[in-house]
């Protein structure tokens, strides 16, 4: 499959005329200047998101060694980026967004507030149009898969052999599962009420007949962190990550 990236890049820029003419001739990919950074728009392929956007980093690091890929961008919108981009008007955009039209397709939630105009994540916004037949068709990584993505860049994964990137990321999907597990538990026992001193010191023991969801290839004990300080590393206890990061 095919997926199209929008990376945030440093090294070249649309003025270096060379540079952007081989990455055009060679990858079809567009360096272009927008919200105060240079990015870099390319496609690439794969089995998923994250294999299409190793493969493009790979690529790109052949072609351009100068050129570093520090992240995704997240492409928001607002409604008048929406309406432009389907070629309807603010009105249309803003009866989906109320789900006056098209109600049994929600609406994606918004991302955030930016001024007073509400902002979406584009990949979003255009999954829940190509349900509608008002996509662009272009298959794009969602928010789950831009963090990874960005992790592996920052991790420089993509100068890695593939065993030692799919231990990776059996290693960070395991944390995050992990770290879903231990807020539903902590929300279970109460959570933000229980003190600090607490939570530094409780450990849940899975019992053999207790399944929390995405444990299946963890180690029987998870470390519970104080309040504020999880992540998908600190959430792994030592158990769990050295017995995946162990693996052949």
């Amino acid at each position: 499959m095919e997926y199209g990236f929008i990376f945030v890049v440093e090294g070249a820029t649309v003025e270096d005329i060379d540079t952007a003419d081989l990455l055009s001739e060679q990858l079809d990919a567009m360096l272009a200047r927008g919200g105060g950074v240079d990015l870099l728009d390319v496609a690439a392929e794969g089995e998923n998101a994250f294999e299409a956007a190793m493969h493009a980093s790979r690529a790109i690091r052949a072609l351009v060694p100068q050129l570093c890929l520090l992240r995704l961008d997240r492409e928001l919108v607002g409604i008048q980026d929406i309406a432009d981009r389907v070629g309807v008007t603010r009105q249309n955009v803003h009866q989906w967004i109320r789900g006056e039209r098209r109600n049994d397709e929600r609406f994606p939630q918004a991302e955030g507030t930016v001024g007073r105009t509400q902002a979406w994540l584009w990949t979003e916004v255009n999954a829940w149009l190509e349900r509608i037949d008002k996509g662009d068709g272009v298959l794009r990584p969602n928010r789950y898969e831009m963090a990874e993505i960005d992790a592996a860049l920052y991790n420089s994964l993509d100068a890695k052999t593939a065993p030692t990137v799919d231990r990776w990321l059996r290693t960070l999907r395991i944390g995050a599962m992990a770290s879903s597990a231990e807020a539903a538990w902590n929300v279970a026992v109460g959570g933000a009420a229980r003190s600090e001193s607490t939570a530094r010191t409780l450990r849940v023991k899975r019992e053999p007949d207790m399944s929390f969801v995405g444990f299946a290839a963890a180690r029987p004990f998870v470390t519970q962190h104080p309040v504020g300080h999880h992540n998908a590393s600190s959430a792994l206890g030592p158990e769990i990550s050295t017995g995946v990061a162990n693996e052949a």
